[in-house]
């Protein structure tokens, strides 16, 4: 039986029965799924350290309430649906 995935045939040890490798992804595949997980990694958390960074504003904004935990927590749970 022929195995059910495309990849080059190597022969092991014994010449009748072939070994089947799988394809390696190319460099240029790699770097570009490198490139797309950076973009969605800063896509992601730049929103979520501009609302949280400017602690002082917020407190200057609410004084008598810490908004920090309300606010990255509605963040967190509209990223989470969408």
């Amino acid at each position: 039986a022929s195995p059910s995935f495309t990849g080059k045939k190597r022969y092991g040890a014994s010449l009748s029965r072939p070994v089947v490798v799988p394809e390696t992804k190319s460099d240029n595949e790699i770097r570009l799924a490198s490139v797309y997980f950076t973009l969605v990694g800063i896509g992601y958390l730049f929103p979520f350290s501009a609302l949280t960074q400017p602690v002082d504003y917020w407190h200057f904004l609410f004084p008598d309430f810490n908004i920090e935990f309300p606010l990255t927590t509605i963040y967190m749970y509209t990223n989470l649906i969408v």
